[in-house]
C-alpha cells in the first residue's frame, strides 16, 4: 500500500461568482504521473499476482492514449526479465501521435498492433489462438480490470474522509466503482459517471463484481452517462457536476442542501 497517503491531497474546488462551497477533489493523481489514480489501486493485487507466479509474458490491451497501458509500461522496471506486450488498437501510424505509445517503445514494450474487430475479439476471449504465440502468459484485461483489480480499488475508501456523503467518480469498465461500493459505509452514496457509451454493460459488470454483496447492488442507483447529466435539474439531486474532470458540464444538478460532496480524480494529464 501506499507508504505515505498524506501524499494524496483533498483540493477544495473554487467557483467564482457562486455561493458552492461544499466541493472537493481527492487528487489520487498526485501518487504517481503514469502509475497514479485509480490505476495504482488496480494494478496492486495483480502486481501480487505475478510475483508469487512465474510468468514469462505479461499481456495487456488498451488504445493509443490509454492511462492503463501507461500504467502498465511503469511495471517493466520492477520485472526486468518479463516480456511485456500491449496489443493496441490500430496501426503503427499511430505512435507518432501519442506520447503513452512513445513511452512503452522506449521502455522497450512490444506493441502489437490489431485491426478493431480482433481487438474486441482478444479481450472478450483470452482461450483465443492468437494467444498461443505467447508462452506462459498472464493476461491483464483491457483496463486493468479483474477481480483482484476490484479489491484493489477497495482500498480507496481508507483515504475518503466520512464527511463526505456523496463521492463522484469517472467510471469506464466499472471496477473501480464496485471496489470502492464495497468498502464504503452505508451512509456514503457512490455516483459513476460512464465516460464511455453503453451504461447498461456497466451496471452489468459492477453488478456482477459486486454479486455476493446484495447491500452494494442496491447502491447502484446513480449511474449517469454524460448526456443524462447535462439534463438534470438544478434541484433534483444532491451533487454538482462542473468541477474538474467535467468541467465542461453545463446544467448538471445541485441541491440548495449543503452536503459535502468529494470528487476521486483517478488519471494525469500527461496523455
Amino acid at each position: 500500500m501506499l507508504q505515505n497517503p498524506n501524499q494524496i491531497p483533498i483540493q477544495k474546488v473554487i467557483f467564482p461568482d457562486s455561493d458552492i462551497s461544499n466541493v472537493f477533489v481527492l487528487r489520487l493523481d498526485a501518487i504517481d504521473p503514469y502509475l497514479g489514480g485509480n490505476k495504482y489501486f488496480k494494478l496492486l493485487y495483480n502486481i501480487e499476482e505475478i510475483k508469487k507466479t512465474e510468468y514469462e509474458t505479461i499481456i495487456t490491451f488498451g488504445g493509443a492514449y490509454s492511462n492503463h497501458l501507461a500504467a502498465f509500461a511503469s511495471l517493466k522496471n520492477n520485472f526486468p526479465n518479463k516480456q511485456f506486450i500491449a496489443i493496441v488498437r490500430g496501426d503503427e501510424s499511430m505512435v507518432e501521435k501519442s506520447p503513452t505509445l512513445k513511452r512503452l517503445q522506449k521502455l522497450n514494450i512490444e506493441i502489437n498492433f490489431v485491426h478493431a474487430g480482433l481487438y474486441r475479439e482478444l479481450c472478450n476471449n483470452f482461450n483465443h489462438d492468437y494467444f498461443h504465440q505467447f508462452k506462459n502468459s498472464f493476461i491483464l484485461p483491457e483496463g486493468g480490470s479483474n477481480d483482484l483489480a476490484v479489491k484493489g480499488c477497495s482500498h480507496i475508501v481508507e483515504l475518503i474522509p466520512s464527511t463526505f456523503q456523496y463521492v463522484l467518480l469517472p467510471i469506464a469498465t466499472g471496477a473501480t466503482m464496485a471496489g470502492i461500493i464495497s468498502g464504503l459505509p452505508s451512509n456514503q452514496i457512490v455516483h459513476g459517471i460512464a465516460v464511455l457509451k453503453g451504461k447498461e454493460f456497466l451496471q452489468n459488470n459492477i453488478e456482477y463484481a459486486r454479486c455476493n454483496d446484495c447491500e452494494s447492488v442496491k447502491r447502484l442507483s446513480s449511474l449517469y452517462s454524460l448526456t443524462e447529466l447535462k439534463k438534470i435539474p438544478d434541484d433534483s439531486i444532491d451533487l454538482i457536476c462542473t468541477s474538474p474532470p467535467y468541467d465542461n458540464i453545463e446544467g448538471s444538478g445541485y441541491s440548495k442542501q449543503q452536503k459535502d460532496v468529494l470528487f476521486l480524480k483517478l488519471y494525469s494529464d500527461f496523455m
